[in-house]
Parts: C-alpha cells; structure tokens; sequence
C-alpha cells in the first residue's frame, strides 16, 4: 500500500471555496444579464445596482462555503499535475475576485 501525502484539510477547503468562487462568477454574472433588463435611470438605478450586488456578494458566498466543503472532501487526496495546478491558479483567481468584492464593498 502506497502512503501518499495528504493535503492539510483547511488548506483543501480553502482551495476549493475559491475555485468555486471563481467559476460562480461568470455564471452570476450571466444570469443576472439574461434575468433581468436594463437597469433603470436615477435613484431605482442605484436601489437596483445595490441589490445586484447584494446577489453577486451572496453568491459568491454561497459558492464558497460549497466549494469549502467539495474541496475538503476532493482535493485531500494527491491528483495529477494538472488537476493540481488548474485548481491552483482557479483559487488564485477566485482569490482575487474575492478582494476585489470586498475592496468595492469597504470604499462604498
């Protein structure tokens, strides 16, 4: 029996949360285009703005708390380089959207 390194449980989940933030976006964002119209003019266009950010920042949420839990559970065994290395530069993109969010947030 082969003994393979496992990877810290906290640091799969964490993996996992923003790759799957990452890959949440574009379809948020999309179904948010093709959901709803243009936005409106003047004060319903900022009212409507805050509420689809107010989506985006929910999805996102909810995108990595499952993606936190299939990490923790996928990516503690030892894959192949390139599953290893997608899922890298996908949680180190999510990673980016995430700060991105929060930096947009915090300037309100």
């Amino acid at each position: 029996m082969q003994n393979e390194a496992k990877a810290p449980l906290w640091l799969a989940a964490a993996k996992g949360g923003l790759a799957a933030a990452m890959l949440a976006l574009p379809i948020l964002l999309l179904t948010i285009s093709l959901t709803f119209g243009p936005a409106p003019s003047g004060y319903a266009g900022a009212a409507f703005g805050a509420a689809m950010l107010l989506v985006i920042v929910a999805g996102q949420v909810l995108a990595l708390v499952a993606g936190a839990v299939a990490g923790a559970i996928w990516l503690r065994k030892q894959r192949h380089g390139l599953v290893k290395w997608s899922v890298n530069v996908l949680a180190v993109l999510g990673a980016g959207i995430i700060a991105l969010l929060a930096f947009v947030l915090l300037t309100r």
